[in-house]
């Protein structure tokens, strides 16, 4: 988790860092229309743009890896259940009343 949680930020800084240094206008041909605005601005909009639609792609096999792994585990309970010998009662003095 750490590993991620690091390559995010050198990724980030690096993204920050690229667009700080690029604040020229710019113009975007987009089939009929243009746009014209900060560079800084159309960087960060489609970092963001492609991070959460990368975020949403890996959501589902994320998911089945979490149900897939709720179920072997509740498996494993029940087996270290069954693996269990009883409770034997030992032979003791009454209890008191």
């Amino acid at each position: 988790m750490e590993f991620y949680l690091l390559i995010a930020l050198i990724i980030v800084t690096t993204v920050a860092i690229f667009a700080i240094q690029n604040a020229h206008v710019v113009t975007i041909h987009f089939l009929f229309w243009h746009f014209e605005g900060s560079l800084v601005l159309y960087l960060l909009s489609f970092f963001t743009a492609g991070l959460i639609t990368a975020l949403l792609l890996t959501l589902p096999g994320r998911l089945k890896k979490r149900r897939a792994y709720r179920e072997k585990i509740e498996a494993l309970e029940k087996d270290i259940a069954r693996a269990k010998p009883p409770e034997e009662k030992t032979p003791g003095s009454p209890p008191a009343i």
